[in-house]
């Protein structure tokens, strides 16, 4: 493999510029690229978009120290998929020294890119690829510490969803919406626009809630590529009804339904991703904010973290934290101490807690399915963070005597919160007036409807979490609901001589059923770790009977101070399996 090292740029360098460096794209196209020789660690980079389109130079400047650069140079950023669907002939791409697992970059694509940028009043761009000193541990982790920054002060955000080697149609899927970097790449900019191809003409794309958006097709576009503004494509949801503009042999009068996948196919992700943009108030917008991260997936398991701190006006330092878990509880201590609150407990409908996480759950769910659900957890507790260290357990310790987990250490933070809370049994519906009306269990599946009671210290209590509220963006009207109290379905235990409480569950219950509870002070742990046993237990799970209903496996189970069943907790990957 030939690398090509950047020569240095001379003439005039730009006000707030310090140096510049480039390659001329005759030589460049068909090569890797490299800037690690003239580079500076933890400086702003930017490619000039008028050197690259008028004078066929991919020139990339560096910034001075001494300036607020991202506050002097109008600038656009890319966000994009490193693998994407289209792969770039090499003779018309560029690849880059230190970045060779990802998309090589299509000239093309990224001259539209440059096009749309100063079309805007963006004279220059940024790119990770192109910005970064691939390769350079001190660089990179300054650049992930002070990314929000970039887009959070750029002048718009260019969505390429297909990733850099080529183009979509607006009916083809992408994995944009999947990727945990995206998210902040759309909620922090000013403006987001998605580029797409268009075939169809003009017209406008009505979604069934009577939200439309018209689409113009530019004459002097011979890629036939259109940009949408992000929140418009939001609203027209997946499918859409297209009306063309004056007759049309290919489409018809009458226009048709048309797919609109390129953001997402799912309803749901669209409603969480619209809500975090729309959000009238802190809660709904963080609430919003946990879902979204939940559906989507890092390369690097801590990047989980890094990639939403500054959504919530945190900034970590990379270099302090060696693993997903360590980084997350910092998060959330930062959160809380700058007076935010515990919204990411109920974030998630259809998974348990991490046990590598504790009380937090970061990991994103295949398929991108976290909820489907139009409300969000207001007014929701506010508390912190405590450090609980346990001695190891010896190997061969069994959860219920079901799963060899093997030696493990019970360290960590847990989320210490003051609330109602109340001891509860699970009866039949004859047994009590008090509903419980279960939205999910922590095993992924619903717990049956039924009535509650409170009968004394018993192995499940409920704890108040806040108020089920809808999303604005959700237009459900505001209708009168009789359960809009969240609880969190919760076990005590004890662990050399701490007392912890495990999430079970979450349900929705009347404001009637909690008046006389009292408030109480306890520590959210993990929940069992069932889901992410070893594979070889799956051997075991699948000679467990299965229920009627679902196919799913359980066993009889009176764990949780009442009498009944409960589901085995597999992992996605464990049900595809055992399917």
């Amino acid at each position: 493999m030939t690398v090509l090292e950047a020569v240095k740029t001379t003439g005039r360098v730009p006000t707030g510029l310090d140096c510049g460096y480039e390659w001329h794209l005759s030589r460049a196209r068909g090569s890797t690229l490299s800037i690690n020789a003239l580079a500076t660690p933890k400086r702003w980079r930017f490619v000039d978009c008028k050197a690259y389109c008028d004078d066929d130079i991919l020139r990339i400047w560096e910034s001075d120290p001494a300036i607020d650069i991202l506050a002097l140079l109008p600038f656009a950023a890319i966000s994009y998929v490193w693998k994407g669907v289209y792969k770039s002939p090499e003779s018309d791409s560029y690849a880059v020294w230190g970045a060779e697992d990802g998309d090589r970059i299509d000239h093309t694509v990224f001259a539209r890119a440059c096009m749309y940028a100063l079309k805007i009043g963006a004279p220059y761009l940024w790119l990770d690829r192109f910005c970064m000193i691939q390769g350079h541990k001190e660089d990179q982790a300054w650049q992930i510490q002070n990314m929000a920054d970039i887009y959070r002060r750029c002048l718009a955000c260019l969505v390429l969803p297909g990733g850099i080697g080529g183009f979509m149609q607006v009916h083809e899927q992408t994995a944009w919406i999947d990727r945990g970097w995206t998210l902040q790449e759309t909620l922090l900019p000013r403006n987001v626009y998605c580029a797409a191809r268009w075939d169809l003409g003009d017209g406008t794309l009505v979604h069934a809630n009577g939200f439309a958006l018209e689409v113009h097709n530019r004459e002097d576009d011979d890629c036939g590529l259109h940009w949408f503004s992000l929140p418009d494509l939001l609203r027209v949801g997946p499918e859409p009804h297209f009306q063309p503009s004056g007759a049309d042999d290919d489409v018809g009068d009458a226009g048709v339904e048309l797919e609109c996948s390129i953001v997402s196919p799912r309803e749901s992700q669209l409603l969480e991703l619209q809500a975090a943009l729309t959000a009238t108030d802190r809660d709904e917008r963080e609430s919003a904010i946990w879902r979204c991260a939940l559906m989507r997936s890092c390369q690097r398991e801590i990047d989980h973290v890094y990639s939403i701190m500054g959504l919530f006006g945190v900034t970590l330092d990379p270099t302090q934290y060696e693993d997903r878990s360590d980084a997350a509880h910092a998060l959330v201590d930062c959160i809380l101490r700058q007076g935010g609150k515990a919204n990411w407990l109920a974030a998630w409908q259809t998974r348990p807690i991490s046990p590598s996480l504790r009380s937090l759950n970061l990991m994103p769910v295949p398929g991108g399915y976290v909820t489907g659900f139009d409300w969000y957890l207001g007014n929701a507790p506010s508390g912190s963070m405590i450090s609980v260290v346990t001695r190891p357990r010896e190997s061969g310790y069994s959860y219920y005597g079901l799963y060899n987990m093997g030696p493990s250490t019970r360290t960590g933070s847990f989320f210490r919160m003051t609330v109602p809370i109340s001891p509860i049994s699970f009866v039949d519906e004859a047994g009590s007036d008090a509903k419980i009306a279960t939205v999910e269990s922590g095993h992924g599946r619903p717990l049956a409807t039924g009535r509650a009671y409170i009968a004394g210290r018993t192995g499940t209590h409920a704890a108040v979490v806040g108020e089920r509220r809808f999303y604005s963006a959700a237009n459900v009207g505001h209708v009168p609901l009789e359960e809009t109290i969240v609880v969190l379905l919760v076990t005590p235990y004890e662990e050399d001589g701490v007392l912890l409480y495990r999430r079970d569950g979450m349900a929705v219950v009347s404001p009637a059923l909690i008046e006389n509870w009292p408030r109480g002070t306890f520590s959210l742990a993990d929940h069992i770790s069932w889901p992410w046993m070893a594979k070889e237990h799956l051997e075991e799970v699948k000679k467990l009977p299965k229920d009627g209903r679902t196919g799913w496996p359980y066993r009889e189970s009176r764990s949780y101070g009442y009498a009944g069943w409960q589901w085995s907790g597999l992992s996605d990957w464990g049900y595809e399996a055992f399917k």
